[in-house]
């Protein structure tokens, strides 16, 4: 796993504008690969929660994502990065059972049940938010979106298109039958 424990230094770089504070920064993860690399998309994220770790944004940081079996998890890959950004590691807990949006935000509730966190920094693709917001509010928490900001043009049209006609299955997927 030593490949994936730096973050390139581009990824370092970025600060908001400005920051609001919670109760925790909650990270939802992205394909890691079974050698246990994590995908540009989630080093971003963990980039991006990181940044606002240190800018004292939130006490604890929260990583979602489960793995296939025999994989590293996508939040014990994300921990680690983390980790070896100077965050320590007991500021971190990490929900490994999630397999979608919407386990994400059920697993990490009552993760957090016992604790005193009501507001979350949600940190995901910008594409992402607006289902991981309304899933991770019906999950009873105060949602502050912190999108990760991993740049859209990175992606070609073809693959924008396909990324906003799943989200949007999934939206409705998840209204149809999520509770």
């Amino acid at each position: 796993m030593a490949s994936t424990a730096r973050l390139p230094p581009r990824l370092r770089r970025y600060t908001p504008a400005h920051v609001q504070t919670a109760d925790a920064i909650v990270v939802l993860g992205a394909k890691v690969s079974a050698t246990g690399e994590a995908c540009l998309s989630l080093r971003f994220r963990v980039a991006h929660a990181v940044m606002l770790f240190h800018a004292q944004a939130a006490p604890l940081l929260v990583f979602s994502g489960g793995a296939p079996k025999g994989r590293p998890s996508e939040a014990s890959v994300a921990r680690a990065l983390a980790v070896a950004e100077k965050v320590s590691p007991a500021a971190c807990l990490c929900e490994e059972r999630s397999r979608s949006t919407h386990e994400n935000a059920r697993f990490t509730a009552r993760l957090l049940a016992d604790r005193p966190v009501k507001k979350i920094l949600l940190v995901t693709d910008g594409y992402h938010m607006p289902r991981a917001r309304w899933l991770f509010t019906r999950a009873g928490f105060e949602v502050v979106p912190a999108p990760s900001p991993r740049p859209w043009n990175t992606r070609s049209a073809p693959s924008r298109t396909w990324w906003r006609m799943r989200e949007l299955a999934a939206l409705v997927k998840d209204a149809l039958f999520s509770r």
